[in-house]
């Protein structure tokens, strides 16, 4: 995969998610790990003026829609002063949702979200503070997860609340997450997608394209995730994050192949296929999730618009 084809993956992501926390339980093959809670806000201002408000109490520097994380401690006063503040844009579910944090130690990740818009019109509403309705889809919402947590640079990308914040928590961010990172670039494929020339050329360069077969495998988890449901409409550029979501979310074990062996859409090559690369990451992937719940235990994260 080229650089251009690469930045036009980035370009597809989906930029928000969104999770009641309970209301997906059942979504996730363990339901303790439906630890998600955060609210809708569909162009990400309200999420922008509330990181904005942390910033100005704690003298942090602020850019608004700076990509990355705001990553504070999840304690009384800092979940008090979330809920009253999106209180007041007009967001009571959410802030009640919020205020019930106080009773747990998972991660608290805050964003906005568009929601599934797949639905019939008449179930739409839209009001001057950006709310809507209709239901979110939460296999998307993990899917870009794993983009920012694959993708990104933590350390890099994220501010924190203190220093001494940023050092508890990048502690659990060590050598071994940045290698599964590597090993999970573009859902574990990266390494394996292979360039080759097309005979075309542009300017005078050549171009180039994905090989047949890497393309078949790459058609084949696209068909499978199609069929199932699961980030419906994902293209096969974007069915590697998909992989990474559907282990994550949906699977016990790296031989879980229910869903796998009933997809009608798939031929039994196609399910070989799929059933190999789930073999392969699915030990990686259940490392990393461990990684990133316990290293984000008792905090909030704020995203920008630009995960």
């Amino acid at each position: 995969m080229n650089r251009k084809e690469f930045t036009n993956l980035l370009l597809e992501w989906r930029k928000n998610f969104i999770h009641e926390r309970g209301k997906y339980s059942s979504s996730f093959n363990q339901p303790d790990d439906a630890y998600l809670s955060t609210l809708r806000d569909t162009k990400g201002e309200v999420i922008e003026d509330l990181k904005e408000h942390i910033c100005n109490i704690n003298n942090i520097p602020f850019k608004r829609n700076k990509v990355g994380a705001l990553i504070i401690e999840k304690n009384q006063a800092n979940i008090s002063m979330i809920s009253e503040f999106i209180k007041k844009r007009g967001f009571e579910k959410e802030a009640n949702n919020i205020d019930r944090e106080t009773n747990n130690y998972s991660p608290l990740f805050i964003t906005f979200e568009t929601g599934d818009f797949s639905f019939d019109s008449s179930d739409y509403s839209f009001d001057e503070n950006r709310l809507t309705s209709g239901d979110p889809d939460i296999t998307w919402m993990l899917h870009d997860i794993v983009h920012v947590f694959i993708d990104g640079r933590i350390d890099r990308e994220s501010q924190f609340e203190s220093n001494a914040l940023k050092n508890k928590v990048l502690s659990h961010f060590s050598k071994e997450y940045l290698d599964l990172q590597k090993k999970l670039k573009f859902g574990g494929l990266s390494d394996m997608i292979r360039e080759v020339p097309t005979g075309e050329e542009y300017e005078g360069l050549p171009i180039y394209g994905t090989h047949p077969d890497d393309a078949y495998m790459l058609a084949a988890l696209q068909k499978f995730f199609n069929e199932i449901d699961f980030t419906a409409g994902v293209g096969p550029l974007d069915s590697g994050p998909s992989l990474v979501a559907y282990c994550w979310m949906k699977l016990s074990h790296s031989e879980d192949f229910a869903q796998v062996e009933s997809c009608k859409s798939l031929n039994s090559k196609e399910k070989d296929i799929v059933k190999s690369h789930i073999r392969r990451i699915f030990p990686l992937i259940k490392r990393q999730k461990q990684i990133i719940l316990n290293g984000f235990k008792g905090t909030i994260l704020i995203f920008s618009n630009e995960p």
